[in-house]
């Protein structure tokens, strides 16, 4: 094949040399020579591709030709001196996956519930990069006001792993789930029932021993509480960058930087047909962890707030303006950790207004070996905002101790008493309402838990 194309090229290139005739086409001569160089070209083209087809056949019978050429592009890329150190982390985000099982079963006595036996488990599937799967699920059976109830909290969620836009989406839900004492009154109720979803998206994860940087993470959470009215909360932030040198704040905790984060909540009642108040909080930098010696860590999330109510049948909002502030101490010795914070904000609450508060908390954790204590508790100076309405503050407060002892590697007692006294958000008077609550818990709790 090779030596006809030859013999061809060389007629073709032997004819070229002859004078130009004086009109196109009658020529028999060079008609000859122009069919003769694409039989040439033709017979190159062919040649080609025989050649494609030999290297594919010897590939397919001996492997080691596709393994070579693998190898020398993954060195090459490899020792690139940018693009080498972002393969590497990407890989590693999907290495190391690990399952675990948790079962748990406890059986406990408080002043509110005379009795109640409770079951428990759930399964996740984790990686680096994030969690690839979970499944939980709990029921509580309880005997109150004279008769046998139940309470179940149950969820699902997972991710999408992809290596860039990794999206997270997970379903919590909960039928009579008790709240606690201590948390901010945002709606009435001991016991609440709803439906929460949550979905987060991040464009693109480093990860290694020192650092983790999230570029682009976003958050979102939906939740609905079902009562005599269904209310409905909604919570999202975006930030350009989060980025958290790992192993550097106190006691091995994380040392976090936020950067530009925006977050806004709303929530009120679904059937009032009011426009729910909106709050709005911007940080140009929130740093968490920040050592002070070998004992004392700070932070400080410190922006602009705002409050935003919409008048019926007007275009233009309402706002209250106020310094969105959280600072942190934190303190520790041996096993024990303090951690404080001084907190100026504002909460959306059930009955469209806004809790506006300057607010100081503290928890203790002390542990040992085969125990673990707890103690937190908060004071806080609050008033109540609306359309109509700007009520004093008034002082509440609320504290909890709880403890954990190890009986066996897998069989704990436990222990609980809090109380509190909170602002009650359905009132319109100009000196908001206050309810003080005492709750005493204690139980026996079996767990086992089983990476693999």
């Amino acid at each position: 094949m090779c030596r006809s194309a030859l013999v061809v090229a060389f007629l073709a290139v032997a004819v070229a040399g002859a004078p130009a005739p004086a009109r196109a086409g009658d020529d028999p001569v060079g008609e000859a020579a122009a069919a003769a160089v694409r039989l040439a070209e033709e017979a190159r083209h062919l040649g080609e591709t025989a050649r494609d087809v030999r290297d594919l056949l010897y590939y397919l019978s001996d492997p080691r030709g596709f393994q070579y050429d693998y190898y020398r592009a993954s060195e090459q890329l490899t020792n690139d001196p940018v693009l080498g150190p972002l393969a590497h982390n990407l890989a590693a985000l999907y290495r190391h996956r690990q399952w675990e099982a948790k079962v748990q079963g406890q059986a406990m006595v408080d002043s509110a519930t005379p009795a109640s036996l409770a079951v428990g488990a759930g399964l996740s599937w984790d990686a680096p990069l994030c969690r690839l799967f979970e499944a939980q699920g709990s029921v509580q059976g309880f005997y109150d006001d004279g008769k046998a109830q139940a309470a179940m909290a149950y969820g699902v969620g997972g991710c999408l792993p992809l290596p860039f836009d990794t999206f997270e989406l997970g379903y919590r839900g909960r039928r009579d789930v008790r709240n606690s004492l201590l948390a901010r009154p945002i709606a009435l109720g001991e016991r609440a029932s709803g439906d929460t979803v949550y979905a987060n998206l991040r464009f693109y994860r480093w990860l290694s021993a020192d650092h983790q940087i999230d570029v682009a993470p976003m958050r979102f959470q939906f939740d609905w509480v079902h009562g005599g009215a269904t209310t409905f909360q909604s919570w999202a932030s975006i930030q350009p960058v989060y980025w958290a040198r790992r192993g550097r704040g106190l006691g091995g905790r994380d040392q976090t930087f936020d950067f530009m984060k925006i977050a806004f909540t709303t929530l009120g009642l679904t059937s009032d047909g009011v426009d729910d108040p909106l709050v709005a909080a911007i940080s140009p930098l929130a740093i968490g962890g920040v050592r002070l010696g070998e004992h004392v860590a700070i932070g400080l999330d410190a922006g602009f707030e705002i409050g935003e109510f919409h008048p019926p049948g007007v275009i233009e909002a309402v706002q209250r303006n106020a310094l969105h502030l959280d600072a942190t101490v934190q303190a520790r010795h041996g096993g024990a950790t303090l951690e404080v914070h001084a907190i100026n904000g504002m909460y959306p609450t059930s009955a469209n207004q806004i809790l506006d508060e300057d607010r100081l908390t503290a928890r203790l954790d002390v542990d040992r070996p085969a125990a673990w204590l707890r103690a937190d508790g908060f004071v806080s100076h609050a008033r109540l905002l609306s359309l109509t309405r700007y009520s004093e503050r008034v002082w509440t407060y609320g504290a909890g101790v709880d403890g954990t002892l190890a009986l066996t590697d897998h069989l704990f007692l436990y222990a609980r008493a809090e109380g509190a006294r909170n602002v009650v958000v359905d009132e319109d008077a100009a000196v908001p309402a206050t309810v003080r609550e005492l709750r005493v818990t204690a139980g026996v709790t079996a767990e086992l838990r089983r990476p693999f």
